[in-house]
């Protein structure tokens, strides 16, 4: 089985988000906005990462935008 640069990142991510002091608490909502934030920073490195491949003017407000976009949905 092949895991995806997507996936690979946001198990990377989840490893940092994990580790931080106080950690994450108990409970599903808390793990499904844990494992959420790990694909938000996995999707922001993929982004990026085309971007310094093909530069272009990078908006810095984008990845906020992108972010409330996306709590707003869970």
């Amino acid at each position: 089985m092949e895991i995806s640069k997507r996936d690979y990142f946001a198990a990377q991510a989840l490893v940092g988000l994990l580790s931080r002091p106080g950690g994450p608490m108990s409970g599903l909502d808390v793990h499904a906005n844990v494992a959420t934030e790990a694909f938000l920073y996995a999707d922001a490195m993929l982004k990026l990462s085309k971007t310094l491949l093909d530069p272009v003017e990078i908006d810095p407000d984008q990845f906020a935008r992108e972010e409330a976009a996306a709590q707003k949905r869970t």
